[in-house]
């Protein structure tokens, strides 16, 4: 069975990197969402969503894997 990515694991690691960038961004967004409350404005939908994303992409880069290691035995 032929996968659509060639080289999931390159992505995997570009997904991780991208959810450290996200990680470390979050504290500075709470402080942020605090002081825009204190003002009446709400965070954006869009980075609330970024963890699902994170989450179904790397669902899927593990199914992919996983397939690939049972090709392999």
């Amino acid at each position: 069975m032929r996968l659509l990515l060639p080289k999931p694991d390159i992505v995997g690691a570009a997904v991780s990197m991208l959810c450290v960038i996200h990680c470390a961004i979050t504290p500075l967004l709470f402080l942020s969402h605090a002081a825009a409350m204190s003002q009446g404005i709400s965070k954006p939908i869009w980075w609330s969503n970024l963890d699902y994303l994170f989450i179904i992409i790397s669902f899927f880069l593990y199914i992919m894997l996983l397939k690939i290691q049972i090709e392999k035995s």
